[in-house]
């Protein structure tokens, strides 16, 4: 079971960080075993990223998915909300499929993609966190879905993490 406790970052945040815990304390349950939004903000704080990089990344939790972006704007400002819709674009692509697996250039097209359809680099590294902390989890997956996770990780994830400097 993950925590939903919302501790404060290590570093200090101010007013808008109290106003995205107080949004996703109010967050449905999923059965997946995904990564919580605060698993993400923890590798994100490892990275120094900013404030709105943060928010977002604990906003962007599936679990938040019924927050708006107009909530979000008007609480926490249109950096946040864009940042928000572009990492939730991001989670929303789910390419592994068991019966399926993509030949060497497939994940090149889908690296270029990933990279072309968010406006803001910081959506592509919070999708890196969420990524790393979905690894973290895999003993709740199938052995079919550990390996396809795997071979996404190695084919897609790692090259883009490299290309941006954090790998």
């Amino acid at each position: 079971m993950v925590s939903t406790t919302r501790q404060a970052p290590k570093q200090t945040l101010g007013d808008r960080w109290e106003a995205a815990c107080e949004l996703a304390a109010h967050r449905n349950e999923i059965s997946e075993p995904l990564p919580d939004g605060m698993q993400v903000v923890d590798v994100l704080q490892q990275l120094n990223v900013d404030e709105s990089s943060l928010i977002a990344a604990l906003l962007a939790d599936r679990r938040c998915a019924d927050i708006s972006p107009e909530v979000i704007a008007a609480k926490l400002g249109n950096d946040v909300a864009s940042l928000v819709k572009n990492v939730r674009l991001l989670n929303n692509f789910r390419p592994c499929r068991e019966d399926h697996p993509g030949l060497p250039e497939q994940a090149e097209r889908l690296r270029r993609l990933l990279l072309a359809i968010t406006n803001d680099v910081r959506a592509v590294l919070v999708k890196l966190a969420y990524r790393l902390a979905h690894l973290r989890l895999l003993d709740q997956e199938s052995d079919a879905q550990r390996r396809c996770l795997a071979q996404e990780t190695i084919d897609i994830f790692a090259p883009l993490a490299n290309r941006l400097g954090v790998a």
